[in-house]
């Protein structure tokens, strides 16, 4: 599924949102293992945009995993 530009959510947000909605194994993940997505973004950047979606409502956070939330997406394109 490829999700339609929330307003709320920056390209790069969006990209990490429909990671963690598509992949299995990056649906409930640390941010050190979601960070292995990307060889051209930090640590500190993927760290950001985790945040970032936890703050919108997107993802949670508990103890050290974010979980996507894919019922968050208001419209896909298959």
């Amino acid at each position: 599924m490829i999700y339609k530009m929330d307003a709320e959510l920056t390209l790069e947000e969006l990209g990490l949102f429909s990671i963690m909605s598509n992949i299995p194994e990056a649906r409930s993940a640390t941010a050190e293992h979601l960070s292995g997505y990307s060889e051209k973004d930090s640590f500190e950047k993927i760290l950001r945009l985790l945040k970032s979606l936890v703050d919108k409502g997107y993802i949670t956070y508990d103890g050290n995993k974010f979980t996507a939330i894919p019922e968050k997406a208001k419209e896909y394109i298959l």
